[in-house]
């Protein structure tokens, strides 16, 4: 039971760790139903990379390689890379080697992820998804390889259709999420209709998404609108590309965090490959400050209120054409009715009078 960061305290003092403990309690109660909690080591600034891996009814497990987390708002992360930009050869090999003998030891089959907390040269276990993550677009662009398709027959019983000495890393990936979301109202949701929704097209471009323009978001549901995934031959490459296609994308009719994404690729320690876990939080009103909107939004904008007045007019020019004058129409005028019940009444004989 949990996830997404919920619950989590940082306990500086022993004082400070009753208080604590009942708010982190009371949270898992709350969203998750069960009040267990566990305590560990709290590492300041910590970089959060993960392990892709792969396991076969058949005894093989591999590894993807890795990708790194570390930019996340709220402990929920918004930026994903592969490679990592501080993994070593000789760390990636340590790294992955203990994915893989994690996801054995456990008799692990499926695609899952392990994930770790890195510092500096060392590395301690986080939790293992288990599960296809959100993020799985980014190593599907550095492999070649479908990991969808791969669940697909691991399901059905085949064995895995590469090992682990034909997977090679190609180039780099990063994946941005867009979310409906305010970033300056402390990231809260947004709902309302998508007047204009305009997704960035190109090589190394890639966008999932689930929305279109004229849906609505709902409140319902995650605010994820569409994960943007770009792949290029080389980090500066990609941050170049990630940078064009963030400014090519155009929503409007709701708060995003794309200006917040358009100036996180700009940030120092972004581009220079030392984002930390706590990056976002410390920067957050320096990315504000600096966040600006699309360069189509000016145009999409005007795009959205000519539509928006013509279908305003046709509709009301066609809808004066079809509706007959409420006053001269007699039938169907009943609270709760049909207006069949009249031609009933009056298709039904009248009935016999006796008089004496």
């Amino acid at each position: 039971a949990g996830g997404g960061g919920i619950g989590m305290r940082v306990v500086r003092a022993g004082e400070d760790a009753r208080a604590a403990i009942q708010a982190a309690r009371r949270d898992a109660l709350h969203a998750f139903g069960d009040g267990t909690l566990y305590v560990e080591r709290l590492i300041e600034k910590p970089r959060h990379v993960e392990i892709q891996v792969l396991a076969d009814h058949h005894g093989a497990v591999v590894h993807l390689f890795e990708r790194e987390c570390s930019v996340q708002r709220r402990h929920q992360k918004i930026v994903e890379e592969s490679p990592s930009p501080l993994l070593t050869p000789a760390l990636r090999a340590r790294m992955t080697e203990a994915a893989v003998r994690a996801a054995r030891a456990a008799g692990y089959v499926n695609a899952g992820t392990i994930e770790f907390l890195v510092d500096g040269s060392s590395f301690y276990f986080l939790e293992m998804n288990t599960r296809l993550q959100v993020e799985h677009p980014v190593t599907e662009a550095t492999t070649g390889l479908d990991l969808v398709r791969a669940q697909l027959l691991v399901a059905a019983g085949d064995p895995l259709p590469f090992s682990v000495d034909t997977i090679a890393l190609q180039g780099h990936a990063i994946e941005l999420r867009v979310y409906a979301e305010d970033p300056a109202a402390g990231f809260l949701p947004q709902a309302g209709p998508l007047l204009v929704y305009r997704e960035p097209h190109g090589p190394g471009v890639r966008v999932d998404s689930g929305v279109g323009e004229g849906d609505t978001v709902s409140v319902h549901y995650d605010p994820l609108l569409a994960k943007l995934i770009v792949h290029a031959e080389s980090r500066p490459a990609a941050l170049a590309r990630a940078a064009r296609a963030l400014r090519e994308f155009a929503v409007l009719g709701i708060a995003t965090n794309l200006p917040l994404l358009r100036a996180l690729v700009e940030h120092p320690l972004v581009r220079d490959g030392q984002p930390d876990t706590g990056l976002l939080e410390r920067e957050l009103p320096t990315l504000l400050a600096a966040a600006e909107p699309s360069e189509l939004d000016p145009a999409a904008a005007a795009v959205a209120v000519h539509r928006l007045l013509s279908n305003t007019a046709a509709s009301t020019a066609a809808g004066a054409r079809a509706l007959p004058d409420p006053w001269t129409t007699l039938r169907g005028w009943r609270i709760g009715g049909d207006d069949r019940e009249d031609d009933r009444e009056k298709a039904r004989p009248a009935p016999e009078v006796q008089t004496r």
